[in-house]
């Protein structure tokens, strides 16, 4: 009864973590888009710039690597105080197109 019972519980487990997966990374997506929004809002870069430019430019910066993973921090545990100072102390770049 005990290995039956194990047994079950350690099948069910995978079964669980499938589950909150599709969750979690839309969550992910969702905070990622947040802090471009801002990150556009707060160095006025345009809209021409791709995403992905933006992301590799604040992420391969090391001056603003760190700055960019607290706010992330901040924002997913839901504290917007936190989260919109971090965005605030962000360096603006100089290489990407202005509005």
């Amino acid at each position: 009864m005990r290995r039956s019972l194990l047994l079950s519980a350690l099948l069910l487990m995978p079964f669980h973590y499938l589950a909150a997966s599709p969750y979690e990374s839309l969550g992910f997506a969702l905070r990622e888009q947040t802090i471009l929004q801002d990150l556009r809002a707060h160095c006025h870069v345009s809209t021409t710039v791709s995403d992905q430019a933006l992301t590799k430019h604040f992420t391969d910066n090391k001056e603003t690597h760190d700055e960019i993973i607290a706010a992330a921090d901040a924002l997913k545990a839901g504290n917007q105080q936190l989260y919109h100072k971090k965005i605030s102390d962000v360096s603006c770049p100089s290489g990407l197109a202005s509005k």
